[in-house]
C-alpha cells in the first residue's frame, strides 16, 4: 500500500505551509532533499494519516524553537 506524505516548510515566524503531497515512501527523500536545497528553512515530510514525521532537512537544533 502506498502511503501519502505531505512536505511542509516551517517559516521563520514558526508558521508551517504545505508544499506538496508525495505518494509512496520511496519518493520522499528525493523530493524533500530538493525542497531543502531551495530554502534555508526547515522542511519535513509527514504521514498525513498518522501525523508521524518521517524525515527532515535543514533542521538546526535551537533555531525556530521556543
Amino acid at each position: 500500500m502506498n502511503r501519502e506524505y505531505d512536505i511542509f516548510e516551517k517559516l521563520p515566524d514558526a508558521s508551517v505551509r504545505c508544499l506538496i503531497r508525495v505518494h509512496g515512501t520511496r519518493h520522499v527523500p528525493a523530493v524533500l532533499e530538493d525542497r531543502g536545497k531551495q530554502t534555508k528553512n526547515e522542511c519535513f515530510a509527514m504521514n498525513i494519516r498518522t501525523r508521524e514525521i518521517v524525515a527532515r532537512v535543514n533542521n538546526k537544533p535551537g533555531v525556530n524553537s521556543k
